[in-house]
Parts: structure tokens; C-alpha cells; sequence
């Protein structure tokens, strides 16, 4: 999984997988089938570990939305600032590739990034049930714009931001789950 999530997916040799998981090139081809195989099991153990985190945050306050994906982009945060994985999102880069993947890939992220969207919509859904709404806009595009937040500060974490300038940018994009009395009054 750290190879594809330092390199991406393209950029990965067979070669720099069989020295990375010690296995030889006949176990590797015999143990995971092929490449996108291989490759498809790093997707679902990343969306066990370091996506699950994530969405674990986000459900935290599962009906106020700002305290959800404000620990949701906290949890980010954090994970982007530790030094025992590669930057970025292994999700988000890879949909970044788009262009070169196989079909089943790109279902996958696409499956993966819905999933994500499916998240936030659930706690944009309760938080306006709790009268805790934001503003009356489209749930759908609220949920899509925030998502896209997350995946952008680990894109832009990969491109060398810092996580304290990233933090600016989480901390605005919050601004739209803030209820319009506390804007007015800001």
C-alpha cells in the first residue's frame, strides 16, 4: 500500500512490489493475481485504516455538521502531519490518475469518493433535521464542495503546503456550515 501511495498506481513496477512486500515475483502473481488485484486489496485496506478514521471523526458529532467535518478536516489534519506515511491521500491520488487507470479502479475510486460525499450528506441531512442547518442550499452540492475540501488538502499537503496554511483553508471552508446568525454577527 505505501509504495502505490508514494509512487501511484501508474508509476508502480511490479519489480518495486516485490521488494516491498518480500515476496517473489511468482508469489506476488500467485499470492494477489495481478497488479490492479494487488492493488484493489491496498484500496480496501486503506478505506479500513486511514479512510475509516476519517469517517470515524466525521460520525462523532453525527447531527451538527460544523463539529462533524470540522473534526473530519482535524482528523485529516492530524494524519497529514504525521512522518510514518506518505503525504496525501492514497484516494485522492489516485483519482488524480484517472486518465491511466483500469476500469475496475476507477469504479473503485469513484465508489470511494461517494461514499465520502454519502458521509457528509448524512450529517448535513440530520444537522438540518436538528435545525442546525447551515443555510436551506443543496445538501448534494454542500456535501460534494466539502469532500472536495478534504481531498484538497491532502493534494495540496503532497504538493508541499504546510499543514498550518492547509488549516487556514479547512477553517474557511467550515464558514459555509456556520449558521447565518453567527456570520451575521462575525
Amino acid at each position: 500500500m505505501t509504495v502505490f501511495w508514494e509512487r501511484g498506481y501508474e508509476a508502480t513496477t511490479i519489480d518495486q512490489l516485490v521488494v516491498s512486500t518480500g515476496l517473489g515475483r511468482s508469489s506476488l502473481y500467485s499470492t494477489f493475481g495481478d497488479k490492479e488485484s494487488l492493488f484493489l486489496r491496498c484500496l480496501a485496506r486503506y478505506e479500513e485504516t486511514v479512510a475509516a478514521r476519517l469517517l470515524e471523526a466525521l460520525q462523532r458529532h453525527p447531527s451538527d455538521a460544523l463539529l462533524a467535518v470540522g473534526g473530519m478536516f482535524d482528523a485529516i489534519l492530524t494524519r497529514l502531519r504525521t512522518t510514518t506515511s506518505p503525504s496525501g491521500c492514497l484516494i485522492t491520488l489516485t483519482a488524480a490518475e484517472r486518465s491511466t487507470l483500469t476500469p475496475a479502479v476507477q469504479a473503485r475510486i469513484d465508489d470511494l469518493l461517494s461514499a465520502q460525499v454519502r458521509a457528509v450528506r448524512a450529517v448535513l441531512t440530520a444537522s438540518r433535521q436538528r435545525g442546525r442547518a447551515p443555510h436551506a442550499g443543496d445538501a448534494d452540492s454542500l456535501a460534494e464542495y466539502l469532500v472536495g475540501t478534504a481531498q484538497s488538502l491532502a493534494l495540496l499537503h503532497r504538493a508541499g503546503v504546510p499543514v498550518a496554511k492547509l488549516r487556514g483553508v479547512a477553517a474557511t471552508a467550515l464558514h459555509v456550515l456556520k449558521p447565518l446568525e453567527v456570520l451575521r454577527l462575525s
